[in-house]
């Protein structure tokens, strides 16, 4: 499981997608169904996990913390005072980068910055901070998406075989339809606060797995889909992800339902 510097700029542009929430609060009625608790809890769920592990872009819990020497073995790289020459190591850039495939156009942009931390003489882990931002245009829709990575990722021992995270992660997604003439709303909005506490990666054989630690959020849904003057869906959510092990968490609902998610299989059950 390696971090390697290749790697952190390929990820930079990684493509954002986030589609979250938890119904709970509801505000206005939507002209369709609107989401599920069920699915509520899953999706912001998954959408969290993506984040961590890379999906969405930027850094990744499945990378560990050990991945530094890979970069400077068998190197003639010089030390000071036995230190690691990747301790404090820093990368700080702003990036943007246009795209014209063909009837879509993609715009990415953002700022990367990533600092790599050390324990006694080896590194340990790393702080990461990554803003990206992706806009996907064309005639008949517009999409903007979100991920925003903050927080450290420090092993627990020089053995690398489990971390701890603690941080914050922000996510948001937007999509409308363009059906010219103007006769159809089609809108929805997406937006998921995460605060990470404790969060305990074991990175053993297989799959990384949270086995202990909390993240908390608040998610905000707004969602329009019918003739024009149709009127729209909003809702306002809170709760906790609660890691229990074995790929696996408890979804709480504030003022609601429990669910327990399986990351493997994204099987969602209420408790």
């Amino acid at each position: 499981m390696k971090l390697n510097l290749i790697r952190i700029f390929t990820l930079l542009l990684v493509v954002v997608f986030c589609y979250s929430a938890c119904k709970k609060t509801v505000t206005k009625p939507v002209s369709t169904s609107p989401i599920t608790d069920a699915d509520a809890a899953k999706q912001i769920a998954l959408s969290l996990n993506k984040s961590l592990t890379g999906q969405l872009g930027g850094a990744s819990i499945n990378d560990g913390a050990k991945a530094p020497y890979s970069i400077v073995a068998g190197k003639n790289t010089k030390t000071v005072n036995s230190l690691n020459p990747l301790c404090g190591y820093v990368i700080d850039t702003a990036y943007s980068h246009l795209v014209l495939p063909g009837d879509t156009t993609e715009w990415l942009s953002g700022k990367f910055h990533f600092v790599y931390n050390c324990s006694s003489s080896y590194v340990n882990g790393y702080t990461v901070y990554d803003s990206l931002k992706v806009e996907n245009y064309s005639p008949t829709f517009l999409d903007e998406y979100t991920n925003i990575q903050n927080y450290t990722f420090k092993a627990t021992d020089s053995t690398y075989q489990s971390s701890t995270l603690n941080g914050s992660i922000v996510t948001s997604s937007s999509h409308e339809a363009i059906t010219p003439p103007k006769i159809q709303n089609q809108y929805t909005l997406v937006e998921c606060n995460y605060q990470l506490k404790g969060l305990l990666i074991v990175n053993g054989s297989g799959t990384t797995d949270i086995t202990a630690g909390t993240a908390t959020f608040t998610s905000y849904v707004e969602e329009v889909n019918g003739p024009v003057g149709t009127q729209g869906y909003f809702a306002n959510y809170a709760g906790s992800i609660q890691y229990i092990g074995n790929h696996q968490a408890k979804l709480i609902i504030t003022g609601g339902s429990t669910y327990l998610i399986n990351f493997i299989t994204g099987s969602v059950t209420q408790q």
